[in-house]
């Protein structure tokens, strides 16, 4: 595990930012190679990019504060009390993490602002990022098992893996990890290139594209929580804010996929 890597030993750079970025930056030279072959503006595919970022991180920050709020609920005096102790703590509690689900509709959301503003038509450019969105993640995903962070459940069994002592999570270290990090990682690399192959070798719509990724995803994601160990991350009951999420996500991607395209 390397939370951190230290450049020139001058900048600390967290694992997982830097991992991410590494699989943006590819995710947008490849789409706008992909673009430049097709006869499109390879430049809207970074612009959108730019937009899809702020959407990122606005959207994950968001759905991480939301979150948190069954806890904040059930323990509102502990909470009050940090807050009087540690303002900056008790902010850091509330938006100090990265809810995934958040991230992608702002991304979705960011694409079709720059989209509007600028008059961009939105299929064709959709079309073309759409079986990125997954290979960026992965990167995501394999930042976060550099990191040390979403976790897997206590487990002993082949491909286990132990990890150093984390002070951000200081118990990580009690016991062999299922690396559903990597799992999820190789899940979304083989659902990037089946978009890409659907790209190429059909006809499908930019929205059809996306609608079966979340299709993918939220089925994927939601049997993906239950190798999940770290309890932290939100829970309503016997659901994860994330199998909440996917449950909601996928009758809408369903109905994405089965309605009507408009025909001109």
């Amino acid at each position: 595990m390397y939370p951190q890597i230290r450049l020139f030993g001058v900048v600390t750079i967290p694992t997982y930012m830097l991992s991410f970025i590494a699989g943006l930056a590819l995710s947008v030279l490849f789409a706008m190679r992909l673009a430049k072959k097709d006869g499109k503006d390879r430049y809207d595919v970074l612009y959108a990019a730019i937009y899809m970022v702020i959407g990122i991180g606005i959207g994950a920050k968001l759905f991480f504060f939301l979150s948190r709020i069954p806890n904040i609920i059930r323990n509102f005096d502990i909470y009050k009390a940090l807050w009087k102790l540690n303002k900056l703590e008790a902010l850091n509690y509330l938006f100090g993490g990265l809810v995934f689900y958040g991230g992608l509709i702002g991304a979705l959301l960011g694409i079709i602002i720059y989209c509007r503003q600028y008059k961009v038509e939105l299929e064709p450019l959709i079309r073309i990022i759409a079986p990125f969105i997954p290979f960026a993640h992965a990167f995501g995903r394999i930042g976060c098992f550099l990191g040390g962070c979403c976790y897997g459940i206590a487990y002993d069994g082949p491909l286990a893996c132990h990890f150093d002592y984390n002070p951000l999570s200081p118990h990580l270290n009690e016991a062999p990890r299922f690396p559903v990090q990597l799992l999820e990682a190789l899940l979304n690399f083989i659902c990037a290139g089946v978009l890409y192959i659907l790209y190429k070798k059909t006809r499908l719509s930019g929205r059809k594209l996306v609608a079966i990724y979340l299709i993918y995803y939220t089925i994927a994601r939601f049997f993906l929580e239950y190798l999940r160990g770290d309890t932290e991350r939100g829970h309503v009951g016997l659901l994860s804010t994330s199998q909440i999420i996917s449950i909601v996500l996928l009758p809408v991607a369903l109905i994405m996929f089965f309605i009507p395209e408009k025909t001109a």
